[in-house]
């Protein structure tokens, strides 16, 4: 009959201490999960409209390298990140369309409209400046109002003269009535009136 091999003291030891103890059992250690390629986070895109051009803003997390292209009505803006870039919430001022792939972005623009970049960190950003002669809208309502509080001088309304009122002719108007005779108090007797005296060369 075989032999058998005991286990030695100390595994033995060391099994009976971890039943006492309600030490668990060392567990495997779960593999680790690989990133698939071409999983990286989108970068954001911001949009906002102010007085004389539109604004577009790329959030990278850190500093990277682009170039703009301008091609008539289109932009294309490349970056060294081969990120894929998300899409702005709404299409800024002078903005007419967007498409977004992996490290690059594809911007329409109003027909004369110029561009501006900057970078700050991570941010990329874009402006699109209104066309040459083009009037912002708060030009034209500061305008509209000028013109209402002060109008020209020709738009006064004309001075009022007093309408001439027909007088009836000389013929038709009544003659005044006779003058009435009045009588004259009687003089207080002492008080008659003395006799005139003869006119020189009178007979």
């Amino acid at each position: 009959m075989p032999h058998r091999k005991r286990p030695p003291p100390a595994f033995i030891a060391w099994l009976l201490l971890a039943l006492l103890s309600g030490i668990p059992a060392p567990a495997a250690a779960a593999p680790a999960v690989a990133t698939p390629p071409g999983a990286a986070d989108t970068i954001d895109v911001r949009a906002g409209d102010h007085r004389g051009y539109g604004r577009l803003v790329f959030d990278f997390p850190d500093s990277v390298g682009f170039r703009a292209e301008q091609h008539g009505g289109s932009v294309v803006l490349h970056f060294a990140d081969p990120a894929p870039i998300g899409e702005p919430p709404m299409l800024p001022r002078n903005v007419t369309a967007f498409a977004a792939a992996e490290g690059e972005a594809s911007i329409g623009i109003a027909p004369g409209a110029r561009i501006r970049t900057m970078q700050l960190g991570g941010r990329v950003v874009l402006d699109i400046l209104d066309p040459p002669g083009a009037d912002t809208p708060r030009a034209a309502s500061l305008g509209a109002a000028s013109a209402k509080a002060d109008p020209s001088p020709s738009a006064s309304p004309p001075a009022l003269s007093p309408s001439p009122r027909a007088l009836p002719a000389s013929a038709d108007l009544p003659l005044p009535p006779p003058p009435i005779p009045l009588p004259l108090p009687p003089l207080p007797p002492g008080l008659q009136p003395a006799p005139s005296a003869p006119m020189p060369g009178a007979p």
